[in-house]
């Protein structure tokens, strides 16, 4: 069994305590230097976050070895803009990002009055990046870049265009512009490899290029296909669903013998609502929200999630995880006190 603090006193740690995320999501994954309970699931011993991997598929490749595998953090709601606010994908990783991770930025447009006739000037400036690995984990860089123009009458601009993660982790961003209101990213981690991520989203098109140029590569249309160092023509590992009831998301990978090996995470529609009771957060509803209520294996057997009912609203859920049942019948039980 496992426990979780207070909620509104959560609430306020989100606010003083970590300015890192800038949805004011409490860290999830695993941060550098943190301290972890390891069972079946990792427990992070600062902030109580449970996170849940399942392995799908892996196996060794040229130089870069293939791993997929589906995680889920336990704390998926924080305050933000005054409302209690799930965090994307309801707690799990989304389907490129299990492989490369993703990027989130902010935008800004400044602008000045000058030049000719008193001309308005815009400009836009791209910041507040952070790369989430595909454990979860935030890493915040302090990297910057501007469209302002050399030569402008409003003065000059500063970029940092190339910045190192401030956790220590070791990943360096390098910005550039795409033009207008694009911007270019590209992430090299200790190693040197070169991450190519979705910009803004879990999901898209991806790119890990090692030293040596083999690469593992994440193309996204109506199927999200994954290509290992082995075969650049046939996937290693094809996801399609849309993440529904009617539409649940498949794993499909050819098994060492030869034939294909399915994981199928099915989705239940369920009424959320929140009643956390926190002064000045106004609580979350949605009368039908598809959560995920198991993951079945290629050998049949499966992981069960049931959810945390909400006090005082009869037949909804709060969205957070109150219990998964292992394929090998074990079952993991969340404590909250509110």
């Amino acid at each position: 069994m496992a426990s979780t603090g207070v909620v509104c006193l959560f609430a306020s740690v989100l606010l003083i305590g970590f300015s890192e995320s800038s949805s004011g999501q409490s860290p999830t994954g695993f941060a550098p230097f943190g301290s972890f309970s390891d069972a079946t699931d990792a427990v992070n011993n600062a902030n109580l976050n449970a996170h849940i991997a399942v392995p799908i598929f892996s196996h060794t490749g040229r130089g870069l070895s293939f791993s997929y595998t589906l995680g889920y953090d336990s704390l998926i709601f924080a305050p933000v803009s005054g409302t209690w606010s799930p965090a994307g994908n309801w707690g799990w990783t989304g389907i490129t990002q299990a492989q490369t991770g993703y990027i989130t930025f902010s935008t800004s447009n400044p602008f000045c009055i000058g030049g000719v006739g008193g001309q308005r000037i815009t400009w836009t400036i791209f910041g507040n990046f952070q790369y989430w690995d595909n454990f979860g984990t935030s890493h915040r860089i302090p990297a910057t870049l501007s469209t302002w123009q050399p030569g402008s009458p409003c003065g000059n601009g500063t970029d940092n265009r190339t910045a190192i993660a401030i956790d220590g982790s070791g990943f360096t961003l390098t910005l550039s512009s795409a033009g207008g209101n694009q911007v270019t990213t590209r992430l090299n981690n200790r190693s040197g490899e070169i991450i190519n991520v979705p910009q803004q989203q879990p999901i898209g098109s991806g790119s890990v290029t090692d030293t040596n140029g083999n690469q593992i590569v994440a193309t996204a249309l109506s199927t999200t296909s994954f290509y290992d160092t082995l075969n650049a023509s046939v996937p290693a590992l094809a996801v399609s669903g849309t993440g529904t009831p009617a539409s649940p998301r498949t794993f499909i990978y050819t098994n060492p013998s030869g034939t294909a090996s399915q994981y199928t995470v099915n989705y239940t529609n369920y009424s959320v609502s929140t009643n956390f009771g926190c002064s000045g957060v106004t609580e979350y509803s949605n009368a039908s929200q598809p959560l995920v209520s198991g993951i079945t294996l290629p050998n049949l057997t499966s992981y069960t999630f049931a959810y945390e009912a909400t006090p005082g609203f009869a037949g909804s859920v709060t969205g957070r995880l109150k219990s998964v049942t292992l394929p090998a019948g074990g079952m993991i039980t969340y404590t909250v006190s509110v």
